[in-house]
């Protein structure tokens, strides 16, 4: 069943023909003495699956998948909140939080979740399904919590949070030290710096993202963040170019400042492929030149 539905069948009959074209190479693996099941069978097996032990039992083989084409690198696994198209009701919508491998292109987990207020809760129980071991979990501002970062460097992986309002002080802190460090300049403040150009459709992206080990005047406030090492920011700068009536252009700029796990210099990709790793939640999958460590840009 998982084979068809991969695939793209959709419902028991659309199953059981997927399994009667390729019932040969079935064989190869499962006796089948009478054939492929009907579709009446299939429903009824269907039914009395528990979707949680499925979901758990699914999570155990795409763990071992993923093992079996690692890359060198950390996995950027991003946990992101995303409404459902056309689910919108008058009192709400309905809401899946999903976990994402990015350099498999597969999902690793999804959660409904009813109201922005139930990610707080739907995060923890995405993570504690997730094999963390060589991972870098990325999530948003809301799941920006100490007790989920202590859950992710517990099970062996690292993490980056996005840092909005809703933590004033730290937030404010993070973008006073990189405005400082751009002022002084940041090779003289130990800053390392990726810039990465796009365009297309119309538009011209450039991307700078940053990075750095926790500036003494951060210090104070991150003590209490498990695993804390780095902070990180990155400047997305749109520019959009448009020919009616007239040629035209409009830039947009987006600022997204992190807490980053991974130390800036103890591993090659390090804090700045978490830093890059975190647009994932905004972006198209990460090009693997993003990873490479660089000097630092002045």
């Amino acid at each position: 069943m998982v084979s068809a539905v991969i695939t793209g069948a959709d419902g028991p009959s659309e199953i059981e023909d997927f399994g009667i074209e390729r019932e040969d190479w079935f064989s190869q693996f499962v006796d089948l003495p009478s054939g492929v099941p009907s579709h009446d069978t299939i429903g009824r097996i269907l039914s009395i699956i528990k979707p949680v032990q499925s979901q758990e039992a699914l999570l155990v083989w795409l763990s071992e998948l993923r093992q079996s084409c690692q890359s060198d690198g950390p996995l950027v696994v991003p946990i992101d909140r995303k409404k459902a198209r056309g689910s919108y009701t008058k009192s709400d919508a309905l809401h899946i939080a999903s976990a994402w491998a990015t350099d498999n292109g597969l999902t690793l987990g999804q959660v409904a979740v009813g109201s922005k207020s139930n990610e707080i809760t739907a995060v923890p129980q995405r993570v504690d399904m997730l094999e963390l071991e060589g991972t870098i979990v990325t999530l948003g501002a809301m799941a920006c919590r100490k007790k989920i970062a202590k859950q992710i460097t517990d099970g062996g992986g690292n993490c980056t949070f996005a840092v909005k309002d809703n933590h004033p002080k730290l937030a404010a802190a993070i973008e006073a030290a990189f405005m400082d460090a751009y002022q002084v300049g940041l090779v003289e403040s130990g800053f390392r710096s990726k810039m990465i150009r796009g365009k297309g459709h119309g538009r011209i992206e450039v991307r700078d993202y940053c990075v750095a080990a926790i500036p003494d005047s951060l210090k104070a406030l991150a003590k209490d963040w498990p695993g804390l090492k780095s902070i990180g920011q990155a400047i997305n700068s749109t520019k959009v170019v448009t020919k009616k009536p007239a040629k035209s252009a409009t830039t947009s700029i987006v600022t997204l400042r992190n807490l980053v796990s991974l130390q800036t210099q103890s591993e090659r990709t390090g804090g700045l492929k978490a830093c890059i790793g975190f647009r994932t939640l905004f972006l198209a999958k990460m090009p693997a030149a993003f990873a490479q460590a660089t000097p630092p840009r002045a």
